[in-house]
């Protein structure tokens, strides 16, 4: 699968209540989602590593910078046959788990591993759910 288009978003979950946690108390759960498109075909791959370095060292906003500034660019035009070569290609970026982690679903759900179609085949349209999850930034490669 040649990899023609990447699009990742940065999103804020908002929750019905507050997580209390020993720390704080968070009221939504922010996120990355990363879609892969090819061949006519778009994968779709989340990571919600959170809103602050408070729970984990790992960041919404430290992973999305990682995701568009280093993976992005590394699989852009690439042809890629599996989450192994995938893996490989990510090994020199060290941790970075979370933003590593969107790219791994979305490259499994676009069509490639023996799978028949795109996960967004046959859900709703993309846009009525960045509505309604409150997109809060949008950047597209």
């Amino acid at each position: 699968m040649k990899i023609e288009r990447i699009t990742i978003r940065r999103i804020c979950n908002p929750i019905k209540r507050p997580y209390i946690r020993a720390f704080g108390s968070q009221s939504a759960f922010n996120s990355i989602l990363v879609s892969l498109e090819s061949e006519g075909r778009t994968g779709w791959g989340e990571a919600a590593p959170g809103g602050g370095p408070f729970f984990s060292p790992y960041t919404d906003h430290a992973s999305y910078i990682i995701a568009r500034d280093f993976i992005a660019p590394c699989l852009l035009g690439r042809d890629l046959k599996s989450g192994e070569e995938l893996q490989e290609l990510l090994k020199p970026i060290r941790g970075n788990m979370y933003a590593k982690a969107a790219f791994d679903p979305a490259l499994g759900s676009s069509g490639t591993q023996g799978r028949q179609a795109a996960l967004s085949d046959d859900r709703e349209p993309a846009q009525s759910l960045f509505d309604r999850l409150h997109l809060r930034r949008v950047e597209k490669l």
